[in-house]
């Protein structure tokens, strides 16, 4: 923390220990704001494994041979929940869920 103390009619550094100290020891002593602590908001990414996204494609693959979702310009509605229940059976320990994180995954696939 980084901070500067300006004390009226004293003469020297702000760096110099004889400020600090003198500030220290007066009757009120040093009053040190409470830190306010504004943090920009950033988005987690999610880090696919090998692992998820062959399974994911095991589950694509499998679920456009089964039928049912498949439709002229891409998928039916309910082929993210679908995907989801797939990958949680699959791999249980991650927890993927299908409007996130496997909907911006097909999308960057398709990117690629």
């Amino acid at each position: 923390m980084q901070f500067i103390y300006v004390l009226p009619g004293w003469e020297g550094s702000a760096a110099d220990g004889r400020v600090l100290r003198d500030a220290l020891l007066r009757p009120h002593g040093l009053k040190v704001p409470r830190p306010v602590c504004v943090m920009e908001k950033t988005r987690n990414y999610r880090n696919w494994t090998i692992t998820e996204d062959v399974k994911l494609m095991e589950a694509l693959v499998n679920m456009v041979n089964m039928g049912g979702f498949k439709a002229d310009n891409g998928f039916k509605s309910g082929y993210l929940q679908h995907l989801e229940s797939a990958l949680k059976e699959k791999i249980p320990s991650s927890r993927i869920l299908g409007k996130p994180h496997i909907e911006s995954r097909i999308k960057t696939m398709k990117k690629d």
